[in-house]
């Protein structure tokens, strides 16, 4: 397990979120299966955005800039089955907005490169409806691969 607190550097927490996957590739490609959970793609996002105005770049998009979202990107995509029936690594990864907002450019982000996303509502969870997962706002695109 690697995980680095929100309170190390940017740097760090870039590095961690960066090897997490490489790893996993190198178990996928052992002929290995790999469940890889990330917390989270907010702070991975956040890290840079910290680096980039700390070196003097403008920002783009509610202060991230554009290779941001090249970089959530490639973050993500290993996740899948290896070549030649191999291995495979099945992601989590979660995204945190502030009260539901999907708009929020990583969040929008993250739903239009993952293969699906649960969406968890603070209404729902103090409603005492748990586990609190907003069905109408989720979406899973393999579903009709899985399910008739």
């Amino acid at each position: 397990m690697i995980a680095a607190p929100a309170d190390v550097s940017p740097l760090l927490r870039m590095q961690d979120a960066a090897y997490a996957p490489s790893i996993a590739e190198d178990f996928r490609n052992r002929g290995l299966h790999v469940l890889l959970i990330m917390d989270s793609l907010t702070r991975y996002a956040i890290a840079q955005r910290e680096i980039a105005l700390e070196i003097g770049k403008p920002p783009a998009t509610k202060g991230y800039l554009t290779s941001v979202f090249a970089k959530l990107a490639a973050l993500v995509e290993s996740a899948g089955n290896g070549v030649f029936g191999g291995g495979s690594i099945t992601a989590f990864y979660t995204v945190l907005t502030e009260w539901n907002d999907q708009k929020d450019p990583i969040s929008d982000s993250a739903c239009a490169i993952l293969k699906g996303y649960l969406v968890l509502s603070h209404l729902l969870a103090e409603a005492g409806h748990y586990p609190a997962i907003d069905i109408k706002s989720s979406i899973i695109r393999a579903m009709t691969s899985l399910i008739d």
